[in-house]
């Protein structure tokens, strides 16, 4: 079917793009039979249309500092109201949005007086979800949202009007007096309804003005689906309630990502992707296809700069949306028939485009493409952003490995990817568990003991361990974790098959308890019984030692290899637990027997750091009687990516379900043929 609604959704905030790029892309859009064009016109990295009314919008809101230098500008009212005709001569609405609640820093920077807090903020260079958002406890910024649609709506004269509503973090109502006596006032029973109370006193504005409101999925709430508000559904992580209004009179505009995001690099969105696209929403099979009211291709900017780089993200991929918005198969033949068709169009009109080789790639994606996207997404989980922001951010890389693995990578290639972005996630996790240990108090008094002698655990091994399950499992959701303290579980023959984590949340729990150093954080991921990729995290020094299988270990980025040095210009360390007393004489008298062999011996008092310590290249030689999977699983892995092996005393593999015996050795004593301490 040929859909009434035919868009391309176009981000003039994050870069700002002249009109007359603008009238360039209307009269493709006309040549495609498209009919709506959707300009974002307000977030956080800049307001673009011109306010009279509030000109502060257009004097701090339109510009903001980037690489030195002063970037942004706006569309005068001569300029809008220049387009909008133009467009309507080509048979295209311009459908204006104006993001609210979030996404509105541009507009907080004017005026901080429209936020919880009031405090001051500048316009923003960079991508990601922003915390300081419009106050719907402050009767101002109703107020304010009015008076600005009043002066935007008649330069506007089409059905539609968007007002966005994505990724409005809600920390700062949750501690704001006013959102809370709204809430109170209001009867809502939390800030997800104040959004909502909030976007029906904006949209019932613009309904009683003749306007029909657009809003992205997961900031729409159809409580009354009868109302005739538009729900443009874009991820999987709308509310549950969206579903409600699936099988009644609401109507939905498809933009899915990652189908019709083309910022996205054409090796993860070929073009192929839209001519395969169904109008389906994750999860629920009973929709009616009256309801559909349309697609929109949608381009953000945050990347894209020029005019050219615009276009070749667009072209070809557009052509393959157009097809399927205006009801025609999606095949690659139709496809090419279209693009020849095009072509002197294209030259005509000085256009730029991605070619049919790179447009539809062989393979989907490269490795630096792929992880250049990833990077963007895990780079947006800062620890400084609030939680469900970082969960957002976190669901966002999900999607993105889930939909790579559809594409055509050997397995080999897939798991090399999959691996990288485990990493990075969970040094990150391991990093934000370490301020847990920096900024521990009192820990002598906050202690219990468990059976031996000396054998302790501290509230804050607890505080880690709960804190690691919590976000772990937030990468991986099926995964298995094993542990050394309580809740955790030991390794089960059912372990071997899919992803296991296992926790050694503060390893030296007795350095940890009387200041001594070193402690570390330590985190092993397996997959089906394999070890797969390792992070220890020492946060006293900032100490991040990752490993992931084949691929090398590293100390702070930088690459480790165990010592080639032989036993004799080696130094040695050692365990031994004061709660094994019956290992302790066998512990000495190995000592007694290693160091006229070596230089000097050592005792850290925490396997896992003595262990990178071999890897590191510091020592040439670690051994300990009786050590759990927690004590070796993160650093073994670490030690044989530098070069070096690590087995029991008498040279069999680790054990994965009881106890073992360590040794761990360099390369360097390796290569002398020790393999068993049999002195």
């Amino acid at each position: 079917m040929k859909y009434p609604y035919r868009g391309l959704s176009l981000d003039v905030s994050r870069h700002f793009f002249d009109v007359d790029e603008i009238k360039k892309l209307l009269r493709l859009m006309n040549r495609l039979e498209m009919n709506e064009l959707h300009l974002h016109l307000s977030d956080d990295q800049g307001y673009r249309l011109e306010s009279r009314t509030f000109p502060k919008l257009n004097q701090i809101g339109s510009y903001r500092k980037e690489n030195g230098s002063i970037y942004g500008g706006y569309y005068t009212w001569e300029q809008v109201d220049d387009l909008v005709s133009y467009a309507s001569a080509l048979e295209i609405e311009i459908v204006p949005e104006i993001d609210i609640p979030g996404h509105t820093t541009a507009i907080i920077a004017a005026y901080p007086e429209l936020s919880c807090s009031s405090e001051p903020v500048e316009v923003v260079d960079h991508g990601g979800v922003f915390t300081h958002i419009l106050c719907p406890g402050k009767n101002e910024v109703v107020s304010f949202c009015r008076q600005l649609l009043d002066e935007v709506i008649p330069h506007f004269p089409g059905r539609y009007f968007h007002l966005g509503g994505d990724e409005a973090p809600k920390t700062e109502w949750e501690k704001c007096p006013y959102c809370q006596q709204r809430i109170k006032e209001a009867g809502l029973k939390d800030e997800e309804e104040l959004q909502e109370w909030l976007t029906d006193q904006i949209s019932s504005y613009l309904e009683n003005k003749g306007k029909t409101v657009i809003g992205w999925n997961d900031g729409f709430t159809p409580e009354k689906p009868d109302t005739g508000r538009i729900c443009q559904y874009w991820n999987e992580e709308g509310p549950s309630r969206l579903y409600r209004s699936i099988g009644t009179a609401q109507k939905f505009i498809f933009s899915n990502n990652p189908a019709f995001y083309f910022d996205y690099s054409h090796g993860m969105i070929p073009a192929s992707s839209p001519l395969a696209f169904k109008p389906e929403i994750a999860g629920h099979q009973g929709f009616l296809k009256d309801q559909i009211l349309g697609i929109e291709a949608t381009i953000w900017t945050e990347t894209i700069k020029t005019n050219q780089q615009l276009e070749e993200q667009l072209l070809p991929r557009l052509i393959s949306a157009a097809l399927v918005m205006n009801g025609e198969e999606g095949e690659k033949d139709l496809f090419n028939e279209r693009f020849n068709q095009l072509i002197p169009f294209l030259e005509s009109e000085g256009f730029s485009w991605t070619s049919l080789e790179k447009a539809f790639p062989e393979k989907e994606a490269s490795e630096p493409e792929f992880i250049a996207q990833a990077e963007a997404a895990y780079a947006l989980t800062r620890d400084e952003l609030p939680e469900a922001v970082r969960n957002h951010f976190i669901y966002k890389i999900q999607r993105i490995l889930n939909d790579f693995t559809l594409y055509s990578y050997t397995e080999e290639e897939r798991e090399k990817l999959h691996s990288h972005i485990y990493r990075d996630l969970i040094s990150r996790i391991a990093k934000k568990a370490g301020l847990i240990m920096l900024e521990a108090e009192d820990i002598r008094h906050q202690i219990k003991e468990k059976s031996g002698h000396a054998n302790f655990v501290t509230v804050y091994d607890e505080r880690v361990q709960e804190y690691l399950f919590k976000e772990l499992k937030k990468i991986i959701p099926d995964a298995s974790f094993v542990g050394e303290e309580e809740g955790a579980e030991i390794f089960k023959p059912e372990y071997e098959h899919g992803y296991t984590f296992c926790i050694d949340p503060i390893d030296g729990t007795s350095n940890f308890l009387t200041g001594y150093r070193p402690s570390v954080i330590s985190i092993a991921l397996f997959k089906d019984g394999n070890p797969y990729v390792s992070v220890v995290y020492e946060p006293y020094q900032d100490l991040l030692f990752t490993a992931i299988k084949g691929e090398g270990a590293f100390l702070n980025g930088k690459q480790l290899e165990s010592s080639r040095e032989p036993l004799a210009r080696s130094l040695v360390s050692f365990g031994t637990s004061p709660y094994d007393p019956e290992l302790v004489d066998r512990s000495f008298e190995l000592c007694k027997i290693i160091l006229p062999k070596c230089i000097d011996l050592r005792r850290s008092g925490s396997a896992v750091w003595d262990i990178c310590q071999v890897a590191m290249g510091v020592t040439g030689m670690f051994f300990e009687c009786k050590l759990r999977l927690w004590d070796f699983a993160a650093a073994s892995l670490i030690l044989e990516e530098a070069g070096g092996r690590i087995t029991d005393m008498n040279g069999e593999k680790l054990s994965l379900r009881g106890p073992s015996s360590i040794l761990a050795i360099s390369q360097g004593v390796a290569a002398e043929g020790l393999k068993r301490l049999d002195f």
